[in-house]
């Protein structure tokens, strides 16, 4: 039993005693980050970060205690808890896949273990208030430094600082000319990576794109003041580091089970699974007009060279939730059912994870000749967006009729 005898505490200290009193595990940087954020205050006067206990108390009973019930009582009491894994950290949630680059949605794979198990067999800047108005120090206007690029008719251009492009296009030049095919792999992993973090774009709006922003702003997500970048520097660094521990990690862990990744969308599988059938599938389709998956992918089709196919995305928010797009939808999702039934087994059993608000997923099962036979409201508890406000989605379960 942790026994602490000082109501002040250190961040050690502080995780230490947040870890036994929430029974999950908390780290010092969490602890860094609920102070950084406002979301506890730090003890007055005193030259390192001291934390007082009851505040700490206070702000895990106020977040856990009333969370649930909260977003019950807004929600419906068909809220599923148990699907939100409130008691996991990320490094949990994102244990089966590379983490190399962030996936859209919070498709954890412990929904999917859920399922199997229980019914299923950046130059450093300084910031100031002038006039009301936030503007950059004039650091930028004493080193004459470019900011916006002239050309801004792609994707690179636009969202794009002049420096961080101008270091991107120096980091790929140099890729090129490495000999060894795995290691040329793995660095333009790494500035993938690298380029997806260095959006000139506001922390709340890293989903939509909405507006380029080139000087400091009061970011939403963080409730303080935050800053465009003007280096990729720092998250090269960072991704370097980490992409080497993930690789190092997962081979330790890595097994010789069979897996096999099949690259192409529903309509074109391939022959490997006209041989073996499919018992089940686990999939979160996109949502109508919500997201446009390319352009989340931009930069690497505009500094790689790939070949977008923008117009097989079903449901991209370029189309928007007019009443034709959903019946766009409806017949997108249908077909891609219809074409996996080809390759399932008899006694398939299909989840799918949907935002259905225009209640669309029932005439989707019916023109795919499939029932639903179930289904489940999750808690999303993490999102990347400025609205933190309660959200769920279903989690459909179907099967032949």
């Amino acid at each position: 039993m942790l026994e602490i005898k000082t109501d002040l505490l250190t961040l050690k200290e502080a995780a230490e005693f947040a870890s036994q009193y929430i029974n999950k595990h908390v780290t010092t940087s969490n602890i860094s980050y609920l102070v950084n954020y406002g979301r506890i205050p730090k003890a007055e006067n005193s030259e390192t970060v001291l934390i007082d206990k009851q505040e700490l108390i206070k702000y895990y009973e106020g977040y856990y205690g009333s969370w649930e019930l909260d977003w019950k009582t807004k929600l419906g009491n068909d809220l599923n808890w148990a699907l939100s894994f409130e008691h996991l950290k990320e490094a949990e949630t994102t244990k089966h896949v590379h983490r190399l680059h962030p996936y859209k949605g919070k498709f954890i794979p412990q929904l999917v273990e859920y399922f199997l198990d229980d019914h299923i067999d950046e130059l450093k800047t300084q910031a100031f208030f002038k006039k009301g108005d936030i503007v950059l120090h004039p650091v930028l206007a004493k080193h004459n430094l470019k900011i916006k690029q002239k050309q801004q008719n792609t994707f690179l251009g636009k969202w794009y600082l002049q420096p961080v492009r101008s270091e991107i296009d120096f980091v790929f030049e140099q890729i090129k000319k490495v000999q060894n095919s795995h290691t040329k792999k793995v660095l333009t992993v790494i500035l993938s990576r690298t380029i997806r973090s260095c959006r000139a774009t506001t922390h709340a709006d890293l989903a939509t794109l909405v507006e380029s922003v080139t000087t400091t702003y009061y970011c939403a997500k963080h409730g303080k003041i935050c800053k465009s970048l003007f280096s990729i520097v720092s998250w090269w660094e960072r991704y370097c580091k980490d992409t080497i521990q993930r690789f190092a990690e997962f081979s330790k862990l890595r097994t010789n089970t069979f897996q096999y990744c099949l690259h192409g969308n529903s309509q074109t599988f391939h022959e490997l699974v006209q041989k073996k059938k499919i018992k089940g599938i686990f999939s979160s389709p996109p949502y109508v007009g919500l997201i446009d998956y390319h352009e989340q992918h931009a930069y690497a089709y505009d500094l790689f060279g790939f070949e977008r196919k923008d117009e097989q995305e079903i449901g991209s928010m370029s189309k928007k939730q007019s009443k034709q797009s959903q019946q766009d939808y409806v017949k997108g999702i249908a077909n891609a059912l219809n074409n996996c039934k080809r390759f399932l087994a008899n006694d398939y059993d299909i989840f799918l994870i949907a935002s259905d608000k225009y209640n669309l997923y029932q005439k989707i099962a019916e023109i795919a000749g499939m029932q639903i036979v179930n289904h489940y409201k999750r808690p999303v508890l993490n999102r990347i967006e400025k609205d933190k406000g309660a959200y769920s989605e279903i989690i459909f379960h179907l099967k032949n009729m």
